[in-house]
């Protein structure tokens, strides 16, 4: 009789929907690497395993990780704009209110030294007035418009160019063949 050779099949190690959570998370943040590596940050589990590359790829197949992180990429695109909408309104309104200072100032310049010495506080006038007029307000329209839904900001957009939000600039039109036209044109520049 001879001897049959028992082959070992791995067994498949079970792993926690915590830990592929925290797997999740680390692939995330390394997505982007040309040159990622399972050492670069994959905690072992509870057990003291560290999945292989092929089982993080099924993951990240079989439970929509791609998709998830395109999501999360989205969100985080949408509160950086909001954030950066949020900083230059700040800024406008700073600028504003530089502005309404310069008129301020210039406005009391006049009144203390009169019109004789008066050419940089009309400068300062006319230049915060200037700003004011830029600037007022406009803080505040961008907070709103950062506040918008993209079909709020769509109606908005159409309503300012006065047209119907539901008008797509398409115009129907039916062909007419001529028949004295020639079949070719003429000028082959054309």
């Amino acid at each position: 009789m001879g001897v049959t050779e028992q082959i070992e099949t791995p067994v498949g190690i079970k792993y926690s929907d915590t830990y592929v959570e925290s797997c999740f998370f680390v692939w995330y943040a390394n997505r982007g690497k040309t040159k990622f590596h399972m050492a670069d940050g994959f905690p072992p589990s509870e057990e003291g395993n560290t999945p292989t590359l092929v089982t993080v790829i099924k993951w990240r197949d079989n439970l929509g990780w791609i998709e998830r992180a395109d999501a999360m990429d989205g969100e985080l695109s949408r509160t950086m704009e909001k954030d950066a909408i949020k900083m230059k309104a700040e800024a406008i309104k700073k600028l504003a209110k530089v502005a309404e200072t310069l008129v301020d100032e210039g406005i009391e310049s006049i009144k203390h030294d009169g019109f004789d010495n008066s050419s940089a506080a009309v400068r300062a006038i006319l230049g915060g007035a200037e700003l004011m007029a830029r600037f007022v307000g406009m803080g505040e329209l961008m907070l709103s418009i950062g506040k918008m839904s993209d079909s709020q900001v769509e109606k908005e957009f159409y309503h300012l160019l006065g047209k119907n939000e539901n008008e797509d600039g398409i115009v129907d039109a039916e062909i007419q063949v001529d028949d004295d036209a020639p079949d070719k044109p003429e000028d082959d520049n054309i």
